[in-house]
């Protein structure tokens, strides 16, 4: 699996450097965003959204070329939800229905014979987690979303939502992929014993944590890390990362450095 940002450099002993490389990215290019006219994003989260807000912190810098205009939870009790109103961005929770309509059973149905779906969808049936899908993707489109961002949103998207948003939709994950993917990344790091782990943001595929990698950011495992510690580590370099990421995808400009956006891991 090779990274998208191709490296170039260990200059940044936490950081992988990085170049764009477009032809690797799949499915259309994200417009080039200015200060002018933005690259318009859509937030995804499902708790207090932590990444959320350092990408919000960037965006409040004046040379930004990225803006938020919606965060969606799938959780209407969402503490970021409430953060993102604060700094003025629309918000709204979004629950899995109890029922789904009958263009979602028809797409359920399609998908059922796709032989992409490599990962159980229950409990939830198919048909209602089409038809949550198909509120969010309304829900990007009414505010001209150009790249959905995933940040600690805690739901596996079906192939219908991945195809309608391939090489716009990107998540970053508490490990360094391929390594420890799923929901319990820092345990796993710790029950293997490793030495390092990190963070990484990759596009989203039909899988779990195996889209392409974009780019990575790697902490040491201390002795006597526990979860919580490692978690905390992982999330400082989280909070630098992201953003430097959008940066990058907004301008299509080689990410190099992070020193300059370490006041991003403040809370807001």
């Amino acid at each position: 699996m090779d990274p998208l940002f191709l490296k170039t450099s260990e200059s940044i002993p936490h950081f992988v450097t990085s170049i764009f490389n477009t032809n690797r990215w799949p499915g259309p290019l994200p417009r080039v965003g200015n200060r002018v006219q933005p690259l318009r994003i859509g937030i995804l989260i499902s708790g207090r959204g932590s990444n959320m807000s350092s990408i919000i912190r960037r965006q409040q810098q004046p040379d930004c070329c990225h803006r938020t205009t919606v965060v969606i939870s799938d959780r209407k009790d969402a503490a970021g939800l409430i953060i993102a109103k604060e700094h003025g961005i629309p918000s709204q929770g979004i629950q899995i229905p109890s029922h789904a309509d009958e263009i979602a059973e028809q797409i359920a149905n399609e998908i059922t014979s796709d032989s992409e779906l490599s990962t159980p969808l229950a409990p939830t049936s198919l048909a209602q987690r089409v038809a949550h899908e198909m509120a969010v993707d309304s829900c990007l489109d009414s505010h001209d979303v150009e790249l959905v961002v995933l940040a600690g949103y805690m739901r596996i998207f079906t192939p219908w939502f991945i195809r309608r948003h391939l090489g716009h939709l990107i998540n970053i994950h508490p490990s360094l992929l391929p390594d420890f993917p799923g929901a319990h990344a820092a345990r796993d790091a710790l029950e293997a014993e490793t030495s390092r782990s990190g963070c990484t943001v990759h596009h989203v595929d039909v899988g779990v944590d195996t889209g392409s990698i974009i780019a990575q950011a790697s902490v040491p495992v201390e002795n006597g890390d526990t979860v919580t510690t490692l978690v905390s580590r992982i999330q400082t370099q989280e909070h630098i990362l992201y953003p430097a990421v959008l940066d990058s995808i907004a301008t299509r400009t080689p990410l190099t450095s992070l020193d300059e956006l370490i006041d991003l891991r403040l809370p807001l």
